[in-house]
């Protein structure tokens, strides 16, 4: 019993020395010769007297929780702990799991992104140094910027003479503006080899980088970026973005352009039948005509692919990329598609040249009226609408050829106007008279807003009558229609 009790007393002893803070009790060293005597007990409870006065400040159990013996066991027998503890232990293997996960998933998503944007780059990318050492980059990323878009739509029947529709377009992602200017394919213009040619020539005298000079050396401008396409990709394209939506002035029916027939009005157009629409010249002035109705695709084509939502844009890149070939990146293209997101609130301006038409045993040429144009780029440049721009500006009237009918029945009334009207500089190569006389007021007819000022100063040289658009109901051959009503004054 004596044994058991020295046992228990050495214990306990232990567990206080080390669960001890702050006392005074001296410790013998080992080697101390009284730490053989009687004293080697002096602790032990049983003989309490033998003890040396010592004092304790704190006692701390010998456990993790710093709790006593007794308290741990009845925590640990409390109903639902083992429950609870291997719930948290399998919430925290779950969520250790997620996290891999969506590491892994992050480092997926990742690589995909880099072999999609390597894939899209590979497809369209237009590999010629001669391009890249005439094309200027922004200086800074979010400044506007220039792009020309060469659409190539041959005809079988005649060699390859360049493209004929040609867009420059103005690209303001800081104010969400687009601008397109619709180049004509045959303006007429000196090139490096000192000769006239007409615009689309340009390509075939020295590639791709020549006509990207002379569309600068043209609107005053430096081109950062050439898309090019043909009329294969031309329909892929449009068809890729679901087709376009266009309301067209005139009906298209050429048959040099197939069987497809398109009515004026509000259209929804698949690929085939826009590449036709660009294509088709059958209109009483074709040159003019055409310039406008390609303007119209290409703002209806800008419209759609911004309308699309972050999904479809990425679906529709790919599509696209293999019927373009462009000198823009991938990461230029989705630049474009990060700042306009999805087409809410972006301002698309179309117009096109201003200038006339001449015919000669060599062909059709197109003649820029250089003060309109230069007001219209200064428009585009500025972030403008160029169409009211080139509108103000008017033409000079030996720009102007004007038509002159009778349609009052009055006799000599086309002479004289005619002569009144090349008195004041205006050229007037036909005039005769109307179908009938039915015609009670005088009418000055326009082809298009841009002939709108030139029409009123030829309504204030007669003195009577209105201006009016030709729209649907007017057909002429030139620039002004004026058809003199009852209400004109002859001069004798």
């Amino acid at each position: 019993m004596a044994r058991i009790n020295r046992r228990a007393s050495s214990r306990r002893t232990r567990e206080i020395e080390r669960g001890t803070w702050g006392t005074h009790v001296p410790r013998r060293p080992p080697s101390s010769r009284s730490s053989r005597s009687g004293r080697r007990n002096s602790i032990n409870f049983q003989n309490r007297s033998s003890a040396r006065t010592g004092e304790i400040s704190q006692v701390m159990p010998e456990t993790r929780t710093r709790e006593s013996h007794a308290a741990y066991t009845q925590r640990r027998n409390q109903r639902g702990l083992v429950w609870h503890d291997r719930t948290r232990s399998r919430v925290r293997s779950i969520i250790t799991v997620v996290l891999i996960a969506l590491v892994l998933l992050t480092v997926a998503l990742g690589v995909a992104w880099f072999v999609f944007k390597l894939q899209i780059d590979s497809k369209m990318n237009l590999h010629d140094p001669a391009v890249a050492e005439v094309l200027s980059a922004p200086e800074d990323e979010n400044d506007p910027y220039y792009i020309l878009l060469a659409g190539t739509f041959d005809d079988p029947m005649r060699e390859h003479d360049g493209p004929h529709m040609l867009t420059l377009v103005r690209v303001d992602k800081e104010n969400r503006t687009f601008a397109l200017v619709n180049l004509p394919y045959n303006i007429e213009m000196t090139m490096s080899d000192d000769e006239y040619h007409i615009l689309s020539y340009a390509q075939i005298l020295g590639g791709d980088a020549e006509l990207v000079t002379q569309v600068e050396n043209l609107c005053g401008v430096e081109l950062s970026h050439l898309i090019e396409v043909d009329d294969k990709s031309f329909v892929n394209i449009v068809d890729a973005l679901g087709g376009i939506d266009i309301d067209l002035a005139h009906e298209m029916d050429d048959p040099d352009t197939g069987s497809i027939y398109i009515p004026a009005g509000q259209q929804h157009l698949n690929g085939e039948e826009t590449l036709a629409l660009v294509r088709c010249d059958n209109y009483t002035t074709p040159l003019e005509t055409r310039s406008r109705v390609q303007a119209q695709v290409m703002e209806a084509l800008m419209q759609k692919l911004l309308s699309k939502t972050r999904v479809g844009e990425l679906a529709a890149l790919d599509k696209l990329a293999g019927s373009i070939d462009t000198t823009m990146s991938f990461d230029d293209v989705w630049s474009i598609v990060r700042a306009l997101g999805n087409g809410n609130d972006v301002t698309v301006y179309s117009s096109i040249v201003p200038g006339v038409i001449s015919v000669d045993p060599d062909g059709t040429f197109f003649s820029v009226q250089r003060a309109s144009f230069d007001s219209m780029m200064e428009a585009v440049r500025d972030g403008r609408n160029p169409d009211e721009a080139a509108t103000i500006s008017g033409l000079t009237p030996e720009l102007v050829r004007i038509n002159v009918k009778n349609g009052a029945g009055i006799t000599g009334g086309a002479a004289q106007v005619a002569e009144k009207l090349e008195s004041y500089g205006y050229k007037v190569p036909e005039k005769g008279n109307a179908d009938n006389y039915v015609y009670d007021e005088t009418l000055v007819v326009y082809k298009s807003n841009l002939y709108k000022p030139t029409a009123e100063e030829v309504l204030s040289i007669l003195g009577n009558g209105r201006t009016i658009e030709a729209g649907l109901f007017y057909e002429f051959d030139e620039d002004i229609l004026v058809i003199i009503g009852k209400d004109w004054i002859p001069t004798s």
